[in-house]
């Protein structure tokens, strides 16, 4: 349910943060959601989406286009790969629990789910970070925005 929100989110987000950075963005909000459903190119794609949107929805920057020079938010870095290291924990994890399982395996299994449990965790506080922050941004630019006009 929460990445079926998330991704309604990045939709939305794409769109108004195309509207007010005044320079067409790499991603369109289709694309945006779309890159995560395919393998291997989402492992780069959505932090470069999450990145340009950061960059692009930055209040302070002119109305030039000059956002694209910007930094991206280091959390944005960080919740993805904890992301990965999480996933690659749980596949370590089910590993262990085959048809030859011991005991050791066994245990093993659990301490490395509990593991990536605790990383997921982690990983969720930054995610959710990142989509205030960049909803902040966003809304942050919008009233500039609109007491310049």
């Amino acid at each position: 349910m929460a990445t079926i929100a998330f991704l309604f989110w990045l939709h939305g987000a794409t769109k108004r943060t195309a509207a007010l950075a005044q320079q067409k963005l790499s991603f369109s909000p289709g694309w945006a959601v779309g890159y995560f459903f395919i393998p291997f190119v989402n492992l780069y794609r959505v932090p470069q989406i999450l990145g340009e949107l950061w960059r692009a929805s930055e209040p302070s920057y002119p109305w030039d286009g000059s956002w694209t020079n910007n930094d991206t938010s280091p959390a944005i870095i960080g919740w993805w790969a904890l992301q990965i290291v999480s996933w690659l924990l749980f596949q370590a994890s089910s590993a262990q629990f085959g048809e030859r399982m011991t005991r050791e395996g066994a245990e093993l299994g659990l301490q490395l789910y509990g593991l990536a449990l605790l990383i997921t965790a982690v990983g969720q506080f930054l995610w959710l970070s990142v989509v205030r922050g960049i909803e902040g941004r966003i809304r942050e630019r919008a009233a500039r925005l609109s007491t310049k006009a």
